[in-house]
């Protein structure tokens, strides 16, 4: 629980990270639309945005985790 308020008004990442956060959230396992990174096979018309699950966020580099979700399975 990287942002719960402790008896220092601080969260565990503003004590690590020596600031406040400013990023996203999604509720957990909440579906959420992803796009896809770098060049798509297909040409410039194919879809770049794909559905998927949110899992959270990695500490260290922010970037999010999504669950790649696709015609009602999860792969």
């Amino acid at each position: 629980n990287k942002f719960v308020v402790g008896r220092d008004g601080r969260t565990a990442y503003e004590r690590v990270k020596g600031r406040k956060h400013h990023g996203e959230f999604a509720r957990f396992c909440s579906y959420v639309m992803y796009r896809v990174a770098g060049s798509v096979q297909g040409g410039v018309m194919t879809e770049r945005w794909m559905p998927g699950l949110w899992l959270g966020k990695r500490f260290h580099t922010d970037e999010h985790i999504v669950m790649k979700f696709e015609s009602g399975k999860i792969l």
